[in-house]
């Protein structure tokens, strides 16, 4: 049995919060819009706090910004409206979130955006953060004149 390829340009069949659903491309250009305009404050409103962390010189939690992500439930509902309910949401998997989110941002064109919705994003990114933490220490210099030496420069004097 071969797996056939996701078509983006057709309605989807996913399973989410215990129910099948279908997925679709948002129609109008008010509701895409909306759409798009939510993932991108979502996605500025990650990216503000992972910068606030760093300008305060704080490490960054993984869980904490997989906790303050993005708005999952009112991109859900942005995404599917008449479909996403409340009942659905409270009845899916963190998972299931994710990945709905993610089909619905490539059925509308902006694939783009859901690098920012997955949680190994987020653990990545938490770990590059921390790994260029300012608490990065510096060999103290002692003011030995063989200390160029060392560093492979090479002295004119012979």
């Amino acid at each position: 049995m071969t797996e056939q390829t996701k078509r983006y340009d057709q309605p989807l069949e996913v399973h989410f919060g215990g129910a099948n659903i279908t997925a679709a491309p948002l129609k109008g250009l008010i509701a895409i819009r909306a759409f798009e305009e939510a993932l991108i404050s979502e996605v500025h409103g990650l990216q503000a706090r992972v910068e606030s962390h760093l300008r305060g010189g704080d490490k960054i939690s993984p869980e904490a910004l997989l906790d303050t992500g993005v708005d999952q439930p009112k991109l859900l509902k942005l995404g599917l409206p008449g479909v996403m309910t409340d009942e659905l949401l409270e009845e899916s998997t963190a998972r299931e979130r994710v990945g709905l989110l993610t089909e619905i941002c490539y059925l509308n064109n902006l694939g783009r955006y859901a690098l920012f919705l997955a949680p190994e994003m987020l653990l990545e990114l938490a770990s590059r953060i921390n790994l260029r933490a300012p608490d990065f220490p510096m060999p103290a210099r002692n003011g030995n004149s063989s200390e160029l030496a060392s560093t492979g420069v090479t002295s004119s004097a012979s």
